[in-house]
């Protein structure tokens, strides 16, 4: 009797030790999947923040930018090679004061049938990281190489709030438009948004970061 009860004592102890190596074995090969796992992520590259912008395309869907260049998506049935390699962008607006050329950022336009629209004047000269130019309240003028029907100026606060209602400027004989910061307007940051039609169709805005005197 004492035998047999060996027996089946040894036969118990090996039936406890093969399942505890199972369950080891479980064990460490959820161990080696969860650290493989985390190894692949922590190895993909992080996503690229691009800028939030919509394109319009010609059926007036609109598509953003994508992708690790930032690049806009093609449009539907859209030939990216013959439509956006022969696409020009508009010519930009040129500020100055008494000589002094002002830095600026291009804003939304429509041009040649395509249309981009960006996102608001405060967060576009940030982002360009454009100083504010010192100027006064006087002989400013604005240029564009294309011919202009029209241009209005509206100026805004460094908060991006209206300080003064648009302005329409008139044009003058060399196809420039001048103006003058109204002297309601105290001394400080601004931006001053202008907001230009083409003769030959198509309108464009370009934001100035400017510090009236």
């Amino acid at each position: 009797m004492p035998k047999k009860t060996t027996q089946k004592n040894n036969t118990a102890l090996y039936l406890l030790a093969a399942v505890l190596l199972l369950i080891a074995i479980m064990l460490g090969y959820a161990l080696w999947f969860q650290l493989s796992r985390d190894t692949d992520q922590a190895e993909e590259p992080g996503e690229v923040a691009c800028t939030l912008e919509a394109k319009i395309c010609p059926d007036g869907t609109e598509v953003g930018r994508t992708g690790p260049n930032c690049e806009f998506a093609a449009c539907p049935e859209e030939d990216t090679n013959d439509n956006l390699g022969a696409f020009q962008p508009p010519p930009a607006i040129k500020m100055s004061s008494f000589g002094q050329t002002v830095n600026g950022v291009e804003g939304s336009y429509c041009y040649q049938q395509l249309c981009v629209d960006k996102i608001g004047p405060v967060d576009l000269v940030r982002e360009a990281q454009i100083s504010f130019t010192s100027i006064p309240r006087e002989s400013i003028v604005f240029r564009n190489e294309a011919e202009l029907s029209g241009v209005s100026v509206t100026i805004l606060d460094d908060s991006g709030n209206d300080v003064e209602n648009s302005t329409v400027l008139e044009a003058g004989v060399d196809g420039s438009f001048a103006y003058t910061i109204p002297a309601g307007v105290e001394s400080g940051d601004y931006y001053l948004i202008v907001f230009a039609q083409f003769a030959s169709g198509g309108d464009l805005s370009y934001f100035f970061p400017v510090h009236v005197e």
